[in-house]
Formats: structure tokens, C-alpha cells, sequence
């Protein structure tokens, strides 16, 4: 009969440590790959991906409002609603095209006259 000595751990406290061990290389393993994408290029700040994120709603937002101050005239001078759709129509494809492919605006930018909002109001860009 083999027996034990008493300077031996016994058989459940050497398969914790090593189940602890191996859950502290698992860690370090995902620490380590998080690294690497970052390194990489594929992982982002979170803050600073929402503050972007709100700073372009905010300029679809504007040019979008400024919409009314570019078609008034044309609207109103317009009786039949087949030609007041088209002017719509025209102008929001107009705007989201700009958005799309055309004209990167601050998102401190007038949509209108492209001046920048100052806390005292509108200056020149």
C-alpha cells in the first residue's frame, strides 16, 4: 500500500492550483490579444467613437433643418404638389448626397452658409 507523506499536498488542492494557473494564463491571454488589437488598429476608444458619432448626427441634424430656409421661396411660390414633391424630393437628395460623398462639415458649421458657431454666435469660417 503506498503511502502518503505528510509534506505531499493532497490530489484536490494540487488541481485547484492548477485550474487557478491555468485560468491566469487564459487572462493573460486575453489581455495580451486585446493588446494586439489595439496595436492593430481594430479596437477603438468607446468615448471617443460616441463623441464622433454625436458630432456627425449633429451635422445630418443641421443640414437637414436648414432645408426650410433653402426651399421657402420655391415652396411657396409652388401650388401644384406634384412640383412642391419634386422640389422636396430634389433638395433632400441634394443634402444627403452631400453628406455622403461631397462635403465634410465641421460639426460646428453652418449647413447654410458654412460659417462656425462661436459662443457669441456665427463667424466667418
Amino acid at each position: 500500500m503506498a503511502r502518503k507523506l505528510a509534506a505531499d499536498p493532497p490530489t484536490s488542492s494540487l488541481e485547484e492550483l492548477r485550474r487557478h494557473r491555468i485560468e491566469r494564463v487564459r487572462k493573460q491571454n486575453e489581455g495580451l490579444s486585446l493588446d494586439l488589437a489595439k496595436k492593430k488598429g481594430e479596437l477603438v476608444d468607446a468615448t471617443e467613437f460616441k463623441k464622433q458619432v454625436l458630432e456627425m448626427n449633429s451635422v445630418v441634424k443641421r443640414q437637414l433643418l436648414s432645408l426650410p430656409y433653402h426651399l421657402g421661396q420655391k415652396l411657396a411660390s409652388s401650388t401644384d404638389p406634384r412640383e412642391c414633391g419634386q422640389i422636396l424630393e430634389a433638395a433632400l437628395v441634394k443634402a444627403l448626397n452631400s453628406l455622403a460623398w461631397e462635403n465634410e462639415r465641421l460639426p460646428n458649421a453652418c449647413p447654410t452658409c458654412g460659417k462656425t458657431l462661436k459662443t457669441g454666435g456665427w463667424d466667418a469660417a
